[in-house]
């Protein structure tokens, strides 16, 4: 159970991605039904559909990540800095 709290925040983040191409692709079949097609601009079309979808999506969570990475690794530069800030009045005495 600790994994889970620990990891809540990636695993939305993953659902979410998940769940953003399965509804893209699910939209997409509601709405142009029919069997697989052989014309490369067919697939060519459904390309540009999907990454329009779900390429945005992906880019704001891309985003987001981007931005819990910086906080974390700001955090830890502070936490160095204490550390090496103690050693060295320990290292004066």
């Amino acid at each position: 159970m600790k994994w889970l709290n620990k990891n809540w925040e990636n695993i939305g983040l993953i659902v979410i991605a998940a769940s953003s191409l399965v509804l893209s692709i699910r939209l997409y079949k509601l709405n142009f039904s029919g069997s697989f097609s052989t014309e490369h601009t067919h697939w060519a079309e459904f390309g540009a559909y999907i990454g329009g979808t779900v390429g945005a999506i992906f880019a704001v969570l891309a985003f987001y990540v981007l931005y819990r990475t910086l906080l974390v690794t700001k955090k830890e530069l502070s936490e160095t800095k204490l550390v090496l800030e103690n050693q060295l009045k320990t290292s004066q005495q």
